[in-house]
């Protein structure tokens, strides 16, 4: 009696598992007929059926990646001799370390008549070990920031023309851009230190979150303001003519909300014997400080990033441009690693670049 229980149990189990695995074969089916698509996880095929299911053409098709393959030595060899750059092989051989200026100038004419991948890769090795010489040489008028600009023109990525634009962003604000700077911000360029950038970051924080009186606790002191205004150009990315005062608007608009006291909640009851509920704050509601663009938010973020450079890689760079690709700090030093350049080469000998003349 018992083994016929079971196997009328068994019996029952089996045939609702046929009738679900029927069901879900059958939803299945509608649902890719539905949406149009047949591909091998939706698609039921018949063992004798060969080679994968069509893709929809209703749908969108990814774009492969498209990699620029390094020139042979024929196609270097054919861009010395067709460039339309007067006397280039000459010149080429001619460049010396000593003389970053050069590099650079003959980069350019270089760009400007470029027409084939030999022609492009020529250009950015001629602005990278522009840049990186000049770097070496550390002379008063630094041109890395436009060779980091012309390398951004030259580059078919919308991602690398970001990133090469964040590092040109970076050298306008570091150290060797202080020469042109007027005095007030000369020193704060040359002398940062760690805390300084970090108080900086801080108050921009709190500012933005409606903390205005931190913040002007912080900007009160004299480093701090100097160095806001010498990262103007890093933050004034919507049009604000002084950063400094701008932010100092925000901070007395936005001291504390005056009804929860930047606790983004209060506590009140709807009236005479009815208990007392939390609800969000009307005033704030829930998010005091400010109503940033988000120009003015990425600006933001960006100057934190550069000031606490001497406390952390930058996130941003990885965050905001290279959407989750292997990390690349947005400084020059970094440049000729991401574009493969070997910057240890600078003499150009019989068709290549070489350690020694």
């Amino acid at each position: 009696m018992q083994v016929r229980a079971f196997t009328a149990v068994s019996l029952v189990s089996t045939l609702v598992a046929t009738v679900t695995l029927i069901g879900a074969w059958s939803l299945g089916s509608e649902l890719a007929r539905a949406a149009g698509t047949t591909n091998a996880r939706t698609s039921f095929r018949a063992p004798g059926d060969a080679g994968p299911a069509p893709a929809n053409p209703n749908l969108p098709q990814p774009t492969p990646r498209q990699v620029e393959r390094p020139p042979t030595d024929a196609q270097m060899q054919s861009t010395l001799n067709d460039l339309a750059v007067r006397d280039l092989a000459k010149r080429l051989s001619a460049l010396s370390p000593s003389k970053p200026m050069e590099y650079f100038l003959l980069g350019e004419e270089v760009a400007s008549e470029a027409r084939t991948r030999s022609d492009r890769k020529l250009a950015r090795e001629l602005f990278v070990l522009a840049m990186h010489l000049d770097q070496q040489a550390g002379s008063p008028e630094s041109i890395t920031p436009s060779a980091l600009l012309s390398l951004a023109s030259l580059s078919p990525s919308d991602r690398e023309r970001h990133y090469l634009n964040a590092a040109a962003r970076v050298a306008q604000t570091g150290p060797r851009s202080a020469a042109a700077q007027p005095a007030k911000r000369r020193l704060a360029i040359l002398q940062p230190t760690d805390q300084t950038g970090f108080d900086l970051a801080t108050a921009l924080g709190l500012s933005r979150v409606g903390e205005g009186r931190r913040s002007d606790i912080l900007l009160d002191r004299p480093e701090v303001a100097a160095l806001l205004v010498a990262y103007e150009p890093v933050i004034n990315s919507d049009g604000e003519i002084n950063a400094l005062q701008t932010i100092r608007s925000w901070n007395q608009t936005w001291a504390t909300c005056p009804e929860c006291r930047n606790r983004r909640t209060i506590t009140r009851s709807d009236g005479p014997g009815t208990p007392a509920r939390v609800r969000l704050c009307r005033t704030c509601n829930g998010q005091p400080g400010p109503d940033l663009t988000l120009n003015q938010l990425l600006g933001q973020l960006r100057a934190e990033s550069v000031l606490l450079r001497g406390v952390h890689r930058f996130w941003s760079s990885q965050a905001l441009v290279d959407e989750g690709q292997p990390l690349r700090d947005p400084t020059p030093e970094a440049v000729a690693e991401s574009l493969q350049v070997d910057v240890s080469r600078a003499y150009f000998r019989d068709g290549a670049w070489v350690e020694k003349p």
